[in-house]
């Protein structure tokens, strides 16, 4: 695993030893497989030797959306994102936005962080500190409350005790 990873909690990795993670790829409540069980099966139900594991390679820069999966024999290229719900079954080239089942190219990377950006001039808090790319942490109950205002008009933000 490279450096500045973030793995949820609610991400599975059901072979870790056949993962290999890049720099700064985070990882939100997908499942990544390094074998398919349907091997076992079939070995039994026909008597015959079978086997199907594969590793997964990660690239630097890449996120994982939330519910996704991740098939053996998977590399994906860094600076990517797999959209929620995806399931990858074929290599994702570097750059590249995948989704939808099995997962195909749907954009570029870079098209999407110039839509972000150009989406971010709109909103009330495109100056804000959070949205600077040395913060790490854009949740703060002062942003909450301007994005809050901003959907809803003028409403209190609720805390949960």
């Amino acid at each position: 695993m490279g450096n500045d990873c973030v793995i949820q909690q609610n991400v599975s990795i059901t072979d870790p030893a056949y993962v290999k993670l890049g720099n700064n790829v985070h990882l939100t409540g997908c499942t990544l497989f390094g074998h398919d069980g349907t091997a076992v099966m079939l070995k039994k139900l026909y008597g015959i030797p079978l086997d199907k594991v594969g590793k997964i390679e990660i690239g630097d820069n890449v996120f994982v959306g939330h519910q996704s999966i991740i098939m053996p024999g998977v590399t994906i290229g860094s600076n990517s994102i797999v959209a929620a719900g995806a399931v990858v079954t074929k290599d994702v080239p570097s750059g590249s936005i995948v989704g939808g089942v099995p997962a195909k190219v749907i954009g570029t990377t870079q098209a999407y962080v110039e839509r972000l950006q150009a989406e971010l001039q709109t909103l009330p808090w495109n100056k804000h500190s959070a949205v600077l790319p040395d913060c790490s942490d854009p949740a703060t109950p002062e942003l909450d409350q301007i994005r809050i205002n901003h959907f809803f008009g003028e409403k209190k933000l609720e805390t949960v005790a």
